[in-house]
C-alpha cells in the first residue's frame, strides 16, 4: 500500500501536478511547523536539485562561464582607470591664478589644475568657500575679500564662479528683498558689478553656472548667468558659458554625457547638483583656454620653450600699420633662430631699418609682390604656369624661304611670297 502511494506521488510530481502535503515520516512536528511558511520542494526537485546545481557550477560550461565573467570584470576595470599625470614642481616665478567662489568654484579649481599639472609656469590658488555667494555678504563679502587677496597674492588672473547659493532673499540696509524681484535684481547687478570691477585689473575670467536637475533652479540660474555675462564684459573681462556642456540636444539636464574625450561618463552626482571628477574636469576644460588668453600664458610658454632665442622671451605685440603704408604687417615664418637674427620681421619701424629691402617681407609689404621661393623650400617649384609658345608662328619662321622642288626649277622669291599669302 505504501509503495503504491509513493509511486503515485512520484508520477504526479514529475507531471507537475500539485500534490497535497503529506507528513514526512521521521520528522518531528516542530520542524514541520517551521517549514510551512516556505514552499516545500516537490519530489522531482528533491531528486535532481543537487545534480542541476553541480551541472551549472562545474564542468566545462561552468569554467567557460566563470572565465567570461572574469574577462568582463577586467575589461570594465580597464575602462574605469584614469591615466595619472605626473606632477611637476612649480617655479617660483610661476604665474598665479586665483580662483574664488562657492562649492562649484572648488571643483573648477581642481579641474583647471588637471590641465596645468605638468606646467611649471602656472599655479592655481583656490580660495573658494562652499556656502558663499553674492547674496549672503555676511558669509563672505567677495568684493572686499578680493581686495585683500589681490594685495597679498598679486595674481596674474582671477577666475570667479559663484551663484549656486543665491536663490534666496537678500538682506539690505532697507530690509529684505524677495528673490528675483525688480529691487532684488537691481541690487544683485550692483554687487556683481563691484566684484567684476575689482577683479578686472587682474584679467578677470567669470565662469557661468551649470544646469542642475531641478527645472525651477535652472530658470533662476539662467537669469544669473545673463547678469554675470553683461557685467563681466562691461568691464573688459571674459565670460565662459558652460551650460551646453551639461545638457542634451534638447537643452535638458543630463547626469551622464560626453567627457572631454567624448566618452559617455557620469558627470553629476546623485543629487543632480554636485560634480563628479569627470564633471569637474569638464569645467576645467571649458575655462582652460580663457585662462590662457586672459593671463597671456600661451604666448609666454611658447616663446620660453625656444632656448635659441636671444633677449626677451615675451611675444612681440603687433601694431597695425606703424609706418602708415595702408597695409597689414607681415611676420616672416623664417624664425630668427634660423638666420641668426634676434627679432622677427614685422616689428616696429622695420621698414626703415638698415638693409630692410633685403628682408623676405619687404617687397610684399611695400609693393604687394611675393618673393621667389629659394631652392630647398617645398614651394620652390610652385608658381604661375609659363605661357605656351606660339606654335604656328614658329612653324612660319622655321620654314625655309627656298624649298627644294621635286619637279621643275626652283621658285623665285616673289612666287614664294605669293604662296605664303595663299596659305
Amino acid at each position: 500500500m505504501m509503495r503504491s502511494l509513493f509511486w503515485i506521488l512520484a508520477i504526479l510530481a514529475v507531471l507537475g501536478i500539485a500534490t497535497p502535503e503529506v507528513p514526512v515520516f521521521g520528522v518531528d512536528s516542530a520542524y514541520s511547523q517551521a517549514t510551512k511558511k516556505k514552499k516545500r520542494p516537490n519530489l522531482f526537485q528533491l531528486l535532481f536539485k543537487g545534480k542541476r546545481r553541480k551541472r551549472r557550477t562545474g564542468g566545462l560550461f561552468g569554467i567557460f562561464g566563470r572565465k567570461k565573467r572574469e574577462a568582463k570584470t577586467t575589461e570594465r576595470a580597464k575602462r574605469i582607470v584614469v591615466p595619472v599625470i605626473a606632477k611637476v614642481e612649480k617655479l617660483e616665478t610661476a604665474a598665479k591664478v586665483l580662483v574664488i567662489g562657492d562649492f562649484m568654484a572648488d571643483g573648477l579649481a581642481w579641474g583647471l589644475d588637471q590641465y596645468f599639472v605638468s606646467d611649471p609656469n602656472v599655479v592655481f590658488i583656490e580660495k573658494a568657500q562652499g556656502l558663499s555667494g553674492i547674496v549672503r555678504q555676511d558669509v563672505v563679502n567677495w568684493s572686499e575679500e578680493l581686495k585683500s587677496l589681490l594685495e597679498e597674492l598679486k595674481p596674474s588672473s582671477v577666475v570667479v564662479m559663484v551663484g549656486m547659493n543665491d536663490r534666496q532673499q537678500m538682506r539690505t540696509s532697507d530690509g529684505k528683498l524677495d528673490k528675483l524681484t525688480e529691487e532684488w535684481i537691481k541690487e544683485y547687478q550692483t554687487r556683481v558689478t563691484m566684484l567684476a570691477t575689482t577683479a578686472s585689473a587682474n584679467n578677470l575670467v567669470w565662469v557661468g553656472l551649470p544646469p542642475v536637475k531641478s527645472g525651477a533652479m535652472n530658470a533662476d540660474y539662467l537669469v544669473f548667468n545673463e547678469i554675470y555675462r553683461t557685467q563681466t564684459e562691461a568691464v573688459g573681462g571674459t565670460f565662459v558659458d558652460v551650460w551646453d556642456g551639461y545638457t542634451n540636444a534638447e537643452g535638458k539636464f543630463i547626469s551622464a554625457g560626453p567627457d572631454v574625450k567624448g566618452q559617455i561618463v557620469r558627470l553629476r552626482s546623485s543629487d543632480g547638483i554636485n560634480m563628479t571628477k569627470a564633471g569637474r574636469r569638464k569645467l576645467g576644460f571649458y575655462a582652460e583656454k580663457a585662462v590662457r588668453r586672459a593671463a597671456g600664458l600661451g604666448a609666454d610658454n611658447l616663446f620660453a620653450s625656444f632656448p635659441a632665442l636671444i633677449g626677451s622671451s615675451q611675444a612681440l605685440r603687433p601694431e597695425y600699420d606703424p609706418v602708415k603704408t595702408g597695409k597689414t604687417i607681415i611676420v616672416s615664418l623664417e624664425g630668427p633662430a634660423l638666420d641668426g637674427g634676434i627679432t622677427l620681421e614685422g616689428g616696429k619701424d622695420f621698414l626703415h631699418a638698415k638693409d630692410a629691402d633685403k628682408s623676405v617681407s619687404y617687397e610684399l609689404v611695400t609693393n604687394g609682390n611675393l618673393a621667389a621661393p629659394h631652392a630647398g623650400r617645398i614651394d620652390a617649384s610652385w608658381g604661375p604656369p609659363k605661357p605656351a609658345k606660339p606654335i604656328l608662328e614658329k612653324k612660319l619662321i622655321d620654314k625655309p624661304v627656298i624649298e627644294k622642288q621635286t619637279l621643275g626649277a626652283p621658285k623665285a622669291p616673289d612666287e614664294l611670297q605669293m604662296d605664303e599669302k595663299k596659305l
